[in-house]
């Protein structure tokens, strides 16, 4: 039985969900930011300034939509020597009025020429306070998706972090594995963190690439690829929700599916495909002869049948999920796949 992992049907929207403007700490205005990605070919854009959270519908049309966002964050000390946690928080609902956890000590207060604008904004927003550490980041995460939010766990390398800063946090929806402000800065994310809590039983742990641009020079390094009904922002948060989406600086991912335990991928063209899972198992395509790989059938049969038959809770808490790689740097991730969630 053939089972879709990205959706077949629907349509493939390019999607920047980190970005800032001048309503926060940004050089360029949300019109600015619009022309550059939609120039680039996106479909959908997230402006995420910081403890701001303004929807722009001014900046929608029939062929990109703006998702209503903010950034929250919370340093354990000095920014530059101490790590931070941020979270992007998106909305389900455009409309959205509430922002779902505010603290003014975290409010971003140097950038003069938008205080005013960001004073009145703030008046309307009810004071919640909350300080460093698991408990009471998981606080401000459970309250964000009871107000009806998707949470992005953001640069975990670039924010100086490691599992005991991010270890034990539940009810994340994603975390960036890429992120070219950080990544230009010379602070690369990977997937390794994202395996770190997907272990803990955390299954809605997405992969996210972005930008964090704040000028125009981190524009367009890192996107996800949404394969949604329709470009309706209710579609779209939909299809943002249960993952039928890839994370990308550069490869595109045509098709992927699972029948009869025949894992099957196509590509625009790579040089390097990698199965993980948390067990020891694995499996690599590498080209040849320069050759690009654009289509890999991976058997995994055994995986799924040894974790059922030998080991009742491997059934339950093994995933595969694929990298992909070219040689020139670009790379591609999909989320993770639970064998239980796999059909006979």
């Amino acid at each position: 039985m053939r089972q879709y992992l990205i959706p077949e049907n629907g349509n493939f929207y390019k999607a920047n969900l980190h970005v800032h403007t001048t309503v926060s700490d940004g050089r360029m205005t949300p019109e600015e930011v619009k022309k550059i990605y939609k120039d680039n070919g996106y479909s959908v854009l997230a402006i995420t300034d910081h403890q701001i959270m303004l929807p722009h519908p001014e900046l929608d049309d029939e062929d990109f939509i703006t998702i209503t966002s903010v950034e929250v964050a919370k340093n354990m000390g000095d920014y530059n020597f101490l790590p931070s946690t941020h979270f992007n928080v998106y909305a389900k609902d455009q409309k959205a009025e509430v922002f779902p956890f505010f603290d003014p000590e975290g409010f971003w207060r140097a950038i003069k020429h938008t205080m005013d604008y960001r004073t009145e904004t703030m008046i309307n927003y009810e004071a919640k306070h909350f300080g460093y550490g698991p408990e009471e980041l998981n606080r401000v995460i459970a309250e964000c998706n009871k107000q009806g939010f998707l949470v992005c766990f953001n640069h975990p390398k670039g924010s100086l972090q490691n599992y005991r800063d991010y270890g034990g946090l539940k009810g994340l929806w994603g975390m960036e594995c890429y992120n070219t402000g950080a990544a230009q800065e010379g602070y690369e994310d990977d997937m390794d963190p994202i395996d770190d809590l997907l272990t803990e039983g955390q299954r809605k742990v997405f992969p996210i690439a972005s930008d964090d641009a704040h000028g125009e020079g981190s524009c367009c390094g890192g996107w996800v690829m949404i394969k949604a009904e329709a470009l309706e922002y209710s579609k779209i948060m939909e299809a943002l929700e249960v993952g039928d989406f890839y994370a990308s600086t550069g490869i595109e991912i045509k098709e992927l599916y699972i029948d009869n335990g025949i894992l099957h991928i196509e590509t625009d063209g790579v040089d390097e495909i990698v199965l993980h899972t948390p067990i020891r198992y694995r499996k690599t395509i590498n080209s040849k002869d320069g050759e690009p790989i654009t289509v890999w059938d991976c058997d995994i049969t055994d995986l799924i049948a040894d974790c059922r038959k030998k080991y009742d809770t491997l059934a339950k808490d093994t995933y595969f999920r694929l990298d992909l790689r070219t040689k020139d740097g670009k790379r591609a991730h999909t989320r993770a796949f639970f064998l239980d969630q796999i059909k006979d």
